[in-house]
């Protein structure tokens, strides 16, 4: 089972982050309940330290950055994946 993000789960997700107080908020306090309310896997909540997150306007300064970023490891991941699996 993969636990990874889609490229546009990603998109949403930095959206919500650099536009909604409310979510940033609940993101910072508790990721997983935050990944939670958008559907996505809970998991990858081990992976973020919500009190060392970038603030709001940070993020948005570096949306397409982080994206790029994210979307390229997630990529890869897929790939290490699917080379493992064959």
């Amino acid at each position: 089972m993969e636990h990874g993000l889609t490229a546009d789960q990603i998109e949403s997700l930095l959206q919500k982050l650099t536009t909604d107080k409310g979510f940033y908020g609940a993101f910072v306090k508790d990721p997983k309940a935050a990944l939670a309310s958008l559907g996505y896997p809970t998991e990858l909540a081990a992976c973020v330290d919500g009190s060392a997150i970038a603030t709001m306007e940070q993020l948005a300064a570096a949306r397409q950055t982080v994206v790029e970023s994210l979307t390229k490891s997630a990529k890869l991941t897929q790939s290490i994946f699917k080379l493992s699996t064959a």
